[in-house]
């Protein structure tokens, strides 16, 4: 996938659908969708995580596919190192993820097995650390808005199961 960032360029990921399909399929989905255009990166903590994503999310949820969910039955292996994507979550709530994801832009391991990682970024780590740096300094979001103007998808011959989440 590609993450164009207003202003800025892009960071490109590649997504690994055998350690999170449902995951996956739903964060293709919201992209091919449109859903992610004119969305910002609102949370933005320096040496943790920057994350996007749309504020008014489905009311529906996916399973969450990291390995302390008790109703996971597969087996990810993504460790939350610099620049993996993951989906953020509602507290405690293993299956509340929707729309919103996170890229990790210093080594969280803590993070392991808590929550839904799914792919990493392989170009645009530059621009995952300005927009990381762009911090207020007083809360959780940058002092000017990081607009995401659009994600596009390369499927490479995969086919994306069924979304679970429209």
């Amino acid at each position: 996938i590609t993450i164009t960032v207003k202003d800025m360029g892009d960071i490109v990921i590649e997504l690994f659908p055998e350690q999170a399909p449902n995951t996956v399929a739903n964060f293709i989905a919201y992209a091919e969708r449109g859903d992610y255009v004119d969305n910002t990166f609102h949370r933005v903590m320096v040496d943790f995580m920057i994350q996007g994503g749309r504020l008014t999310s489905p009311s529906c949820t996916i399973q969450g596919e990291m390995n302390n969910n008790p109703l996971f039955t597969g087996d990810n292996t993504i460790s939350h190192k610099r620049g993996v994507i993951s989906m953020a979550r509602v507290g405690g709530n293993y299956d509340s993820g929707s729309s919103q994801f996170f890229i990790v832009h210093a080594d969280s391991l803590f993070l392991d097995d808590e929550y839904a990682s799914f792919g990493g970024v392989i170009s645009g780590f530059n621009i995952l650390d300005f927009i990381a740096n762009m911090n207020d300094g007083v809360s959780q979001v940058t002092y000017e808005p990081v607009y995401i103007e659009n994600i596009t998808v390369e499927l490479n011959g995969y086919t994306a199961p069924t979304t679970v989440c429209e």
